[in-house]
């Protein structure tokens, strides 16, 4: 390979460190210290605070930010900016508490410069954090660099859906034996999961299943097809295509039997895709065979996979209907909202990796405060009211790295998507770019990139794809 089919790759990845490391220098925060509180005199205002109250509230939230100080730096300062909206909300900000709480974002705010990149705050775990990412985004060149000929690809990628599949399995008998309890370590007996209801094999989220599953169903589609030979269906013994129709059933499945209504969504959105690239092929066979075969399956085996767990399908049907009939739109839209504000106030930029968490209060909505408020009142155990994500990747992406990070990343990744499927000359990858396309859908309405099986699944597929469009092709289709 010429070293300048490379020159993309490496600006992409120089441009997301450099934009790091700048930022790295400009932080929004400082760290939040014992000596702070001390600073600000909070031991004076407790003994001088009438209201018991206030006093009390002040102290207890002060006590959960302590342990985080040196732990978790980041999260004790979003923790501080959560409860300092919660108090204003509450009591104002021009009382003594109001202002007790000013005086310690003054101490710890550092007005970076609006005209460099900035970054919320910078330690060693975010230091480790964004290398962690560039690490998964360079799996896909070094699968574009490294597996160079059609038949690599496919071996490859039959490896992956293998995996795949019998995760699929797994996670489908996981679901079906799991028992509640207090000690379980719910994934393999090794990790825990924060809720239980939503993990699904070794994702602790089932939208993240749903995710990977989609990406990996295109990829056994486009093995499944390139299989089948023209002359027949149905009277082929090829045991290679039941193993992929099997897969295919697998993984279809698993994405209702794990609760994930977006994952229905994307999957319908995936199937209409399959559908125009098998009517836009001038190869009759493919039309008749395919379509009936393909399209009985996906439906049999979505039926088959709300049909397996009743009481998932009625939580998923039962909350569908709820958020239809409540005049309140759902927190994620609401999140998306804030969202867009964040932005707008800094667009050029962004606020910098991995910023979102840490900042999200800054920008939170008084409708969020009290849809988390009313979690809050109804959880069973006490937790600290934090959001973490966005709910929606590509928003987060351009909050984190502005417009700037759109034309070096998202634009020309959405490019590449959309020229593999439309203007490759192989079905093989036109169909797995269907998954890929599907993944960034899947990406404007949840955070499947901070799983990191999704996001190097994703980076790997589509550089492997782009390497077969790549090389010569003697057949029109393979």
């Amino acid at each position: 390979m010429k070293a300048k089919a490379l020159l993309p790759a490496f600006f992409v990845i120089a441009f997301l460190i450099s934009l790091f490391l700048l930022s790295s220098t400009n932080t929004k925060f400082d760290q939040i210290e014992f000596q702070t509180f001390k600073m600000v005199e909070i031991d004076k205002y407790l003994s001088h605070e009438k209201n018991p109250s206030k006093s009390l509230m002040i102290s207890s939230e002060i006590k959960k930010i302590l342990p985080y100080l040196t732990e978790a730096p980041n999260k004790a300062i979003s923790i501080f900016l959560d409860f300092k909206n919660r108090y204003t909300d509450k009591y104002g900000s021009k009382d003594n508490g109001g202002k007790l709480l000013n005086n310690v974002f003054s101490h710890i705010d550092r007005k970076p410069s609006p005209y460099l990149p900035t970054n919320t705050f910078v330690n060693a775990k975010i230091w480790n954090s964004f290398f962690f990412f560039i690490s998964q985004l360079i799996t896909g060149f070094l699968a574009y660099y490294f597996v160079k000929n059609r038949l690599l690809v496919r071996r490859f990628i039959v490896f992956l859906v293998t995996s795949a599949t019998l995760l699929g399995i797994t996670g489908a008998f996981q679901k079906i034996n799991y028992v509640p309890s207090d000690n379980l370590k719910e994934i393999f007996g090794i990790w825990d999961t924060p809720e239980p209801r939503y993990f699904y094999a070794s994702f602790t989220y089932k939208n993240h299943w749903s995710a990977y599953a989609i990406l990996m169903l295109s990829c056994l589609l486009a093995l499944c097809i390139r299989e089948i030979p023209k002359q027949s269906l149905f009277r082929h013994k090829n045991i290679t295509i039941f193993l992929h129709l099997l897969g295919i059933f697998v993984l279809v499945v698993s994405i209702p039997h794990s609760g994930s209504r977006s994952g229905l969504v994307i999957l319908i959105c995936l199937f209409i895709l399959l559908l125009f690239i098998i009517f836009k092929t001038k190869i009759i066979h493919l039309k008749t065979q395919y379509f009936i075969t393909i399209f009985f399956l996906l439906c049999f085996s979505s039926i088959g996979g709300l049909l397996i767990s009743k009481n998932t399908t009625n939580e998923m049907l039962t909350n569908s209907i709820a958020q239809i009939k409540n005049e309140k739109p759902p927190l994620r839209i609401l999140l998306w909202k804030d969202l867009i504000n964040q932005i707008s106030q800094k667009t050029f930029w962004g606020y910098g990796y991995n910023s979102y968490g840490t900042l999200n209060p800054l920008f939170q909505s008084k409708v969020v405060r009290n849809e988390r408020a009313i979690g809050l009142a109804n959880a069973h155990t006490p937790y600290i009211p934090l959001i973490g994500y966005g709910h929606s990747d590509i928003l987060e992406w351009i909050s984190e790295f502005g417009w700037v990070g759109v034309v070096v990343l998202i634009l020309p990744t959405t490019l590449l998507i959309c020229r593999n499927l439309f203007f490759s000359k192989s079905i093989f990858v036109q169909i797995i770019s269907i998954g890929t396309l599907c993944f960034l859908m899947y990406c404007c309405v949840d955070f499947p990139t901070r799983s990191p099986a999704c996001l190097i699944s994703f980076s790997t597929i589509l550089g492997l794809s782009t390497r077969y469009t790549n090389l010569r092709f003697k057949k029109n289709f393979q």
